[in-house]
């Protein structure tokens, strides 16, 4: 217990110590945050060497502890690389593909000393990974790298959930004999608890990639390490639990994207943490109350690994899941989404079966497709349902644009008439409406009607993500007629 708490004393001393120095550093070679008016709000250039002070307050930690153990040198040597990697992306923008490619260059030093995570308890069963222990270990290294990475975003909120969960791990690692692991967790916890007085809202400096990089290897390594049970292993429910918050915000963040027809490593301003910003929570109070979320999933991981309740841990983590939606934490619109996509899904089925073709393309088929030929594919599919009159009106992108157009002019103007109204918003403030007209009896049938409103709502949400009028690539038919004006004051009200 002595060494733990010289340990804790040593790297919460040198952190609260040596951040000020990395302040002034990243001043004079200008390693600085700025805003870009979208992800990143805050007024003037913030330095955000953070995360070397806090790698150095790690190893002198470490060394006050005791003398160094194969898994403590193998993790002091991937969190110096994975810095590295960190500094490297904060200065230069990395291309996602090669930071991943040094996020997994970085674990190596942990995975061939031997670090790696051979077997899971998950249910009941003992699954033996063999050979695959490596590339598994390997990507668990690197989700909770990015984890941390991706919630560091607002002012002493991945410092605070650090320390939440090595505290936790700690604990654990303690009561379970993992001696090590405990030390390096109460070592994290103290480098953290002296950077977050430098970290805390207003904060004078950032942990950058470098420091929130480290923080998520570090916890996914001493979470591996001080869960694991002899002839078991680590149990899946404990490094779920441990990692909570982090791992939902990727989670939620690959559904999110994904569904929304974009790619889902691109970074957006819909995480856990903004979210909440923009609901009207304070920067303190969003940190509080994530924190204290990571609070409840640390208890129930504590629960699960000293004293082998699985099924009580699933069952809170799952209750736990469920009041951070209720509540309108997390989770909300991504809810949305998997029930629109699971909709749509038996809406394909119902019209492959009745129709012999899909409802629709998809959004990210379309996010892919130039705008002439998105808009060639949208007049297809009006006239196979046998539209005759369109009007698309487009608002708050850079350019509002209308189009109207009319693919039978040779219908009796006396034939009853029925249109359909569709409009979308994004989250930017572009809104997309689209009306369409049929004059043909009888009328449609439901599931007509079904699968046309699902079409105009693909189309406009693709068209309300984009800034540009498909002018240029629209050429008419002889038996189609094309009119393009300027929207009225009443057309963007109607869109909007």
């Amino acid at each position: 217990m002595t060494s733990l708490v010289a340990a804790f004393v040593a790297s919460a001393a040198a952190a609260l110590l040596l951040t000020p120095v990395a302040r002034w550093a990243a001043w004079r070679v200008s390693a600085l945050d700025h805003s870009d008016g979208r992800r990143k709000l805050h007024g003037s250039p913030v330095p955000h060497l953070g995360g070397v002070a806090l790698v150095a307050a790690l190893l002198i930690g470490t060394l006050a502890g005791n003398r160094l153990t194969a898994f403590q040198a193998s993790l002091l040597v991937s969190a110096g690389l994975m810095c590295a990697v960190g500094w490297l992306d904060d200065q230069r923008c990395l291309r996602v593909r090669w930071k991943l490619f040094g996020q997994v260059l970085a674990t190596l030093p942990l995975v061939f000393s031997g670090q790696t995570i051979d077997r899971v308890e998950c249910g009941g069963f003992v699954i033996d990974f063999g050979w695959w222990a490596i590339p598994l270990s390997i990507a668990w290294y690197v989700a909770g790298t990015n984890a941390m990475n991706f919630i560091d975003g607002a002012d002493g909120l991945a410092g605070t959930l650090g320390l939440v969960t090595a505290a936790a791990v700690a604990l654990m690692s303690e009561r379970l004999g993992h001696a090590d692991s405990a030390m390096l967790a109460i070592v994290l916890a103290g480098g953290l608890a002296g950077f977050l007085l430098h970290n805390w809202q207003p904060a004078t400096i950032y942990l950058g990639d470098a420091g929130s990089m480290t923080i998520g290897l570090w916890l996914a390594a001493v979470a591996a390490k001080g869960s694991a049970v002899p002839q078991l292993g680590s149990r899946a429910v404990v490094l779920a639990a441990l990692l909570a918050v982090p791992l939902a915000d990727v989670a939620l963040a690959v559904v999110r994207r994904s569904l929304s027809g974009k790619r889902f490593w691109l970074a957006d301003r819909e995480h856990i943490h903004h979210r909440l910003l923009d609901d009207g929570w304070s920067v303190p109070g969003v940190v509080l109350v994530l924190a204290g979320v990571a609070l409840s999933s640390g208890a129930i991981a504590f629960v699960a690994a000293v004293h082998g309740r699985e099924l009580v841990a699933w069952t809170a983590l799952a209750l736990l899941c469920v009041a951070v939606n209720r509540f309108g934490l997390a989770g909300g619109k991504e809810l949305g989404l998997v029930k629109q996509f699971s909709a749509r899904c038996v809406l394909d089925g119902l019209a492959i079966l009745s129709l012999g073709r899909k409802a629709r393309p998809t959004g990210e088929q379309l996010e892919h497709l130039p705008l002439p030929a998105a808009w060639a594919l949208f007049l297809a599919d009006v006239e196979r349902h046998q539209i005759d009159d369109v009007e698309v009106t487009v608002a708050g992108g850079e350019h509002d644009w209308r189009h109207q157009w009319r693919g039978s002019a040779d219908s009796p103007e006396s034939v009853a008439s029925w249109s359909l109204d569709v409009a979308v918003r994004e989250p930017s403030g572009a809104s997309c409406r689209l009306r369409v007209t049929r004059r043909q009896e009888p009328s449609a049938s439901p599931l007509e009607m079904i699968l046309l409103t699902d079409t105009l709502r693909t189309y406009a949400e693709h068209w309300a993500r984009q800034s540009d009028s498909p002018d240029s690539a629209v050429r008419a038919e002889a038996a189609t007629s094309l009119t393009t004006s300027a929207p009225s004051r009443d057309d963007l009200k109607r869109a909007a």
